[in-house]
């Protein structure tokens, strides 16, 4: 099977790297293909040289090389440009020079030739003097030395999913090394350490009388506003849920987790159709590497699944609770409606609010938290995110490019803006990158609320979202293609970094 990627980077010249990847137990030969696109009126490939790149370009093309090879590898694409082993270094002219040498004599591109099974390269009849600088470029067969083989990478993923026990069946198994597929890259974790300026600090609303105080209303509208703008997060105190059912929603959680082994199995499965589960990572096949954590999901759509199918050990608690956090959270998308300049039941009508996944997160304690994560960075892929923790800690955000503790608040709530209100809002709000950090004390446990559009059966009319036309002008043109929720989410799932899901469809 052969895969082709392109890419073009925003510059004088985009430089489309057409790579041809052999699939051979997932790894194998690569072949590239380099050829430029000038940027001009009718936007159509001519004749360009290779010869004609300047060194940094040539940087820039290695590096490229390098973030296409890891991703091919299912690793972070930055992974291979970070790691300290296995450099080999090749002077520019000696680079080009075995382009020319593998992919035989070298021709100009057409149109007819831009996209062919053969590799091509070509260069300029005139000759071009690189200086004897050097750049890296990492080999193959020694990050593939590195990671080992995908077949046995696999092995051990799957191994420990037919557990059906998660990363807490390895703790109580007595684990003490962590296996190599919950190792992260040294370049995610270098930075554990949470900036302590005092000035960044996730903003307190108080959402007292909201609802019956017109005064008070529009100061949280501000300051809700305010937050999204400029941190995407923000805790809110005073939200009309009893601290009591907080508690208890956070003991059922932990009482399902650690209830008998055999008895939580029946819960376990990968079919995301069922409305109640327990799993290790939604997308541990996926993904490049694997968090320190475990879920258990409920999916309460406006019909809710019947009682009956939830477990009988935070079974009460769960129907509460996902109705008190329903209210809640079409009272705030209210607030958001009215901060952006809206009818207050816009996005409600939207039906922002129609659906809510509930996720009951345990992080068990870890042997050497250094060397993992509990969730990677990421955004979250839904309308809004309410969040409650415990007073462990560990949720951390990113604020100009600093990682910010966000500090357990007793009663409090934690509410973040998702990608699909950025892309509604025009980039009114924002939806900005988080992670779990893992820690030696534990468990931490967490429930978060995803606010997610209605589900649809196959053969549904499918509904497409874009920015809010009422929000749009010739001053604030649309930002975004529209996309259904589907697409959107088949894109997040696959995209495999912690890279924005909103950058393909940006304008």
């Amino acid at each position: 099977m052969i895969k082709g990627i392109r890419i073009s980077p925003n510059r004088r010249f985009l430089y489309p790297i057409l790579i041809y990847f052999k699939h051979q137990q997932l790894l194998g030969k690569i072949h590239f293909l380099v050829f430029f696109l000038p940027i001009h009126q009718n936007q159509q490939i001519c004749q360009q040289y290779i010869y004609n790149i300047g060194i940094l370009e040539v940087k820039m093309l290695a590096n490229t090389l390098l973030e296409l090879v890891a991703e091919a590898l299912r690793l972070n694409s930055n992974h291979l440009k970070h790691m300290e082993f296995a450099k080999a270094h090749f002077s520019c002219q000696n680079f080009l020079m075995q382009l020319v040498q593998v992919f035989g004599e070298p021709r100009a591109l057409d149109d007819s030739s831009a996209v062919n099974d053969k590799p091509l390269v070509s260069h300029s009849k005139h000759s071009y003097h690189f200086t004897e600088e050097e750049f890296v470029i990492t080999s193959m067969n020694q990050a593939e030395a590195e990671i080992g083989s995908q077949n046995e990478w696999y092995a051990e993923i799957k191994a420990f999913d037919d557990t059906k026990l998660g990363v807490k069946g390895l703790v109580d198994a007595g684990l003490t090394k962590i296996p190599r597929i919950f190792i992260h890259p040294q370049h995610d974790l270098h930075d554990r350490s949470a900036c302590e300026d005092s000035q960044f600090c996730i903003p307190i609303i108080d959402l007292q009388a909201v609802s019956t105080d017109s005064n008070l209303r529009a100061k949280a509208i501000e300051k809700i506003q305010n937050a999204c703008e400029t941190w995407g997060f923000f805790q809110i105190v005073n939200h009309g849920i009893p601290k009591t059912d907080l508690e208890e929603m956070l003991a059922a959680i932990r009482r399902f987790h650690e209830q008998d082994a055999e008895v939580k199995k029946e819960f376990y499965t990968r079919d995301l159709r069922n409305k109640t589960l327990f799993l290790s990572n939604f997308d541990l096949f996926q993904a490049p590497v694997v968090s320190w954590r475990d879920t258990f999901a409920l999916v309460m759509d406006s019909i809710p699944p019947e009682p009956e199918s939830l477990p009988v050990i935070c079974r009460d608690i769960a129907m509460v609770y996902s109705k008190q956090v329903h209210r809640l959270g079409i009272t705030l998308f209210e607030l958001l409606s009215e901060g952006i300049g809206l009818n207050p039941n816009h996005l409600k009508d939207m039906e922002c609010a129609e659906r809510i996944t509930i996720l009951g997160q345990y992080y068990p304690a870890c042997p050497k938290p250094e060397l993992t994560l509990g969730a990677r960075s990421h955004s979250d892929a839904d309308f809004m995110t309410i969040l409650l923790q415990d007073q462990i800690g560990g949720l951390q955000v990113l604020h100009e490019n600093q990682w910010v503790d966000v500090p357990p608040i007793p009663g409090a709530l934690i509410v973040n803006i998702g990608d699909f209100l950025q892309l509604l809002s025009n980039d009114k709000l924002r939806s900005v990158n988080h992670r779990v950090i893992a820690k030696q004390e534990g468990p931490r446990i967490s429930v978060a609320c995803f606010f997610r559009t209605k589900f649809f059966e196959p053969g549904d009319d499918l509904k497409c979202y874009g920015p809010i036309k009422e929000l749009l002008s010739e001053e604030n043109p649309p930002m975004y293609k529209e996309t259904t929720a589907q697409d959107f989410l088949k894109h997040y799932y696959s995209k495999g970094s912690g890279a924005s899901a909103l950058l393909h469809l940006k304008l």
